[in-house]
């Protein structure tokens, strides 16, 4: 895996991808390529992107760093993640992938407890937005638990990955407060956070044309 700035080229690391797969899901997303974070260098609320040369495909990622409301962090990564399957052109300066351009073919979002983390009390994804809930891991939802690296029969999940929608993402954005619960633990989004998002919004052209708190 290569590093260049805020792209990441890489191979796909087949073990790492059957440990996300091997284990049964209780309701899986779309098709590969799944959820990555783990395994880049991606910096708190820095827009970034991975090239999948092997599948092909782009992900473009945004880890954010929420806060419990009493102001000390969470213990786990909060992580937005858009998709374009198909090959990347190819910058005519430099050689390297592009970034996409237009909408994603598929939009999520993964929590996932530190390492260590020995207690996980739910494997649970909410957002609250004014007296709003979006359960992202109700039943029906679209939903998979992320095991540990290593696959194995006594394998505890250590997070959740859920799709969203586009108007999820703009409701997140536009909204004044940004609330919710993951893996058991009540967290909100920083300033930093929701400028992050907004940011990664605006990336992937699905910014909201209203501006935050004028709803």
């Amino acid at each position: 895996m290569m590093m260049r700035g805020s792209l990441t080229i890489g191979l796909v690391t087949l073990a790492f991808t059957s440990a996300l797969t091997s284990a049964p899901p209780r309701h899986s997303p779309a098709a590969a390529p799944q959820t990555t974070w783990g395994i880049t260098k991606a910096r708190p609320h820095e827009v970034s992107r991975i090239y999948w040369e092997l599948l092909p495909a782009t992900e473009v990622l945004v880890p954010l760093e929420p806060m419990q409301r009493d102001g000390t962090p969470v213990r786990f990564h909060l992580v937005f993640h858009a998709f374009y399957p198909g090959r990347a052109a190819l910058d005519r300066r430099t050689g390297l992938p592009e970034w996409p351009k237009g909408p994603p073919s598929r939009l999520a979002v993964t929590a996932q407890a530190f390492p260590l983390t020995f207690v996980i009390p739910e494997l649970t994804l909410r957002f609250i937005t004014g007296r709003t809930t979006h359960d992202l891991t109700a039943p029906g939802g679209r939903y998979r638990y992320v095991p540990c690296l290593i696959a194995t029969d006594d394998c505890t999940p250590t997070g959740v990955e859920a799709d969203i929608t586009a108007d999820l993402l703009r409701t997140l954005v536009r909204a004044d407060r940004v609330e919710g619960t993951s893996l058991g633990t009540p967290f909100i989004l920083t300033d930093a956070d929701r400028d992050a998002l907004t940011a990664f919004a605006r990336r992937i052209e699905l910014a909201p044309a209203i501006e935050r708190g004028a709803w």
